[in-house]
């Protein structure tokens, strides 16, 4: 009798090994199948307003806007301005932020 229920509980032991991992390898499959799902049509990047922003900015950010700015703003101090009440820097992308904010 005692080998009997020894040899059914390492049966079903075996069974409930097959079993989790059956469950397991499903539920990984199920995971990745709703990430991409989720990742691709349901939360979409915004990259449509990256390439505009990054071609609204590319005629500032260039070695020729660079040149073509007055010699005080090309070797100025970047704090001593904003200390001294100057004007808010206009590349500065936390002042773009503040702006959207307040707009």
């Amino acid at each position: 009798f005692v080998t009997s229920a020894y040899m059914l509980c390492v049966g079903s032991s075996l069974l409930y090994l097959v079993l989790s991992m059956l469950c397991a390898v499903t539920a990984t499959t199920l995971a990745s199948n709703c990430q991409k799902d989720l990742l691709t049509t349901l939360v979409r990047l915004p990259v449509d307003e990256f390439v505009a922003e990054i071609d609204e900015a590319a005629p500032k950010e260039s070695v020729e806007a660079f040149e073509h700015q007055c010699i005080s703003r090309m070797f100025r101090l970047p704090i001593i301005g904003r200390l001294a009440g100057g004007q808010p820097d206009p590349y500065d992308p936390t002042q773009k932020a503040k702006e959207a904010k307040l707009a």
